[in-house]
């Protein structure tokens, strides 16, 4: 039976039959499991509505972001483009300290946390934030001489510093929206914190400001969003000390945490290793290739605030979380394929025509970041289902896994190979993704090869037909490359609206309504 039909309340997530067998097995009786029924179908449809509305916002975000980093990257130099890789490093690596972290056990939590519990979380992560942006602004002065900087750049990082001290402020107003399931108001928020960094950013690159430029943007953006979030979801902070409560939430946000520190702790090897190693122009060439390989999937990474609240909501209805996860599985990676096809079969006309000529010598890492497409859509929704189950410590061994995996192959390359190593190194890396689907279908029984195949395949045939048109007749203006890629979303779109056509059809009474159950 279909994991989806149709009703006169839009998408509905259903069960498998309940027999008699089923209920003594379980220990469980019907009515219990009638009971049942609505709130999953009511968590799945409020999750599929986030994702549209997420999705929806999204677009216009990555839309936003592309032409951002586009304009920026046509406007700086690769040395300056590298002190823009380190600056966006080094605020997202001290955010994690004072990010969401341990506050995601309030995400997860049964039943609805109190007023004292969210100020305990906050006031903890305040003081965990002062401390590393005070050992940020002492740094600044340092980090310039590293980088072999003006000293006027000391400011850049004071500013970043700043502006991580204002965006903790919304930490708990966040984690209310993503309890209640609200990411449409949560994207308004996001939407305008992107236009305004990125017109900042922009303006003032093209004033001549340099580097000095992602520093004021940062701030800019850090203000819009805390006025942004206040007005969507008014919160008055306080502070308050319950070691009680802050010790009950670091039982699970300690592992979720530290877990992203280490995933940022692996990505570190690019503005401290290669910056050190090989200068801020490398990391310059590095991260403008990583950045343009993660292109078809940085969309879907918004979609990770929605995880990790409804598969928590779910994790006591196996068969319902079994079928809501291999849908996700089965959408990621159907929208990340065909964008990661053609970007790949059409990079060369893509480079010279959008970022400059003086970008070619590093596609060649690019083609070796860009594997990266065929895990992550995978991979992101298994990892936020372990951590909705409560198996954080399994997430934390393999975020170990990942860092150990890319500092002990990676330095040796590096030292060896230059930047070209690292991309080797990344390709290891997400090979072992391999391990973490296997781990995960041993906690819940997924069809994750039936989820992940359809897509590929029609996107690669796609691809195969643009890479053998552009050989034919070449690709000789930005009309004609996105004339190409137009086409190879109409074929790839009608492609699968004839294998998945039911499915799709289903979600049009909940794309129309936008009040759910």
């Amino acid at each position: 039976m279909s994991a989806w039909r149709s009703g006169r309340r839009g998408l509905r997530l259903l069960e498998p039959p309940v027999t008699n067998d089923a209920l003594l097995r379980e220990g469980t009786d019907a009515t219990v499991m009638k009971e049942k029924l609505p709130e999953a179908r009511e968590v799945a449809n409020k999750a599929i509505f986030g994702i549209l509305a997420l999705g929806s916002r999204q677009v216009l975000v990555h839309g936003v972001n592309l032409a951002g980093n586009v304009m920026l990257a046509r406007l700086l130099s690769p040395k300056d483009f590298g002190v823009y890789a380190v600056v966006i490093f080094l605020i997202t690596f001290l955010g994690t300290f004072g990010g969401t972290g341990l506050a995601s056990n309030l995400i997860r939590s049964v039943r609805p946390p109190t007023d004292d519990e969210y100020a305990a979380v906050f006031t903890a992560q305040q003081i965990v934030l002062c401390s590393v942006t005070g050992a940020l602004t002492l740094l600044a002065p340092k980090l310039t001489q590293i980088y072999h900087l003006q000293r006027s750049y000391v400011w850049l990082f004071w500013l970043a510093a700043m502006a991580l001290m204002i965006t903790s402020l919304t930490v708990i107003p966040q984690i209310r929206m993503e309890r209640e399931l609200a990411f449409s108001r949560l994207a308004v928020a996001e939407v305008w914190q992107t236009i305004m960094f990125n017109v900042c950013a922009v303006v003032l690159a093209w004033r001549g400001f340099g580097g000095m430029s992602f520093g004021i943007a940062l701030l800019v953006r850090a203000l819009t969003s805390v006025i942004a979030i206040y007005l969507l979801e008014p919160w008055r902070p306080r502070w308050h000390w319950d070691w009680k409560i802050i010790r009950s939430n670091l039982s699970f946000g300690i592992y979720y945490q530290f877990s992203q520190v280490l995933s940022l702790v692996k990505d570190a090897i690019v503005p401290l290793l290669l910056g050190l190693v090989l200068g801020a122009a490398s990391v310059g060439y590095t991260s403008w290739a990583s950045m343009v390989a993660s292109y078809p999937v940085l969309a879907l990474m918004i979609l990770q605030r929605v995880y990790l609240p409804t598969f928590s909501r779910l994790q006591h209805e196996p068969p319902a979380l079994k079928r809501f996860v291999e849908k996700v599985v089965l959408a990621t990676n159907a929208l990340a394929a065909p964008a990661s096809v053609f970007m790949l079969v059409l990079i060369y006309p893509l480079t010279a025509m959008v970022y400059g000529p003086k970008w070619y010598v590093a596609i060649p890492l690019y083609f070796l970041f860009w594997t990266t497409n065929l895990f992550s859509p995978t991979s992101t929704p298994l990892l936020a289902l372990l951590n909705a189950m409560g198996f954080a410590r399994i997430v934390f061994a393999f975020t170990v896994l990942w860092m150990v995996m890319t500092w002990v192959i990676g330095i040796p390359l590096v030292l060896r190979f230059g930047a070209i190593g690292l991309a080797w190194a990344n390709v290891c890396v997400q090979v072992s993704n391999l391990f973490l689907f296997a781990i995960v279908k041993r906690k819940l029984p997924l069809l994750i090869s039936a989820s992940i195949v359809p897509g590929w395949a029609l996107a690669a045939v796609v691809g195969l037909l643009l890479w053998w048109v552009n050989r034919v007749h070449p690709i000789q203006s930005i009309a004609m490359l996105l004339a190409y890629l137009s086409v190879g979303v109409l074929v790839y779109g009608s492609g699968m609206l004839y294998w998945h056509g039911p499915e799709i059809r289903q979600l049009l009474p909940l794309v129309r309504s936008r009040r759910v159950a």
